[in-house]
């Protein structure tokens, strides 16, 4: 899609069978990049401002920044289940660049 718009109530009810790895970061965590697999497409349904719902697709970036965004509206950090390797390696380049966060206990947060 190439306009902007506004939805509300999001729900995800498919995601494609292919997907893709790509460094991905967050303004909440400066500095944080990680490579996450992500659905290279979704159906999203949502309200819009008006209050009909619709069954929208998105590919590509935009179906990766909506699952990133999903992700913080159901209050779980964008990087959860990532590898204990990258997550590690993603905490010191951060700390190289300034952003320390090696106290947060983010290793919780990754795959076992």
């Amino acid at each position: 899609m190439d306009s902007d718009y506004a939805v509300f109530n999001p729900e995800i009810v498919m995601s494609g069978a292919e997907t893709i790895k790509l460094d991905e970061a967050c303004l909440s965590w400066p500095a944080l990049i990680l490579p996450i697999n992500r659905a290279k497409q979704i159906q999203v349904r949502c309200s819009d401002f008006n209050g009909l719902t619709d069954t929208l697709t998105f590919t590509g970036l935009t179906a990766r920044v909506f699952q990133h965004e999903i992700s913080h509206l159901r209050g779980k950090h964008w990087f959860e289940g990532c590898s204990r390797f990258h997550l590690q390696r993603a905490i010191k380049n951060a700390k190289n660049k300034g952003f320390d966060y090696s106290h947060m206990g983010l290793m919780r947060y990754a795959k076992k």
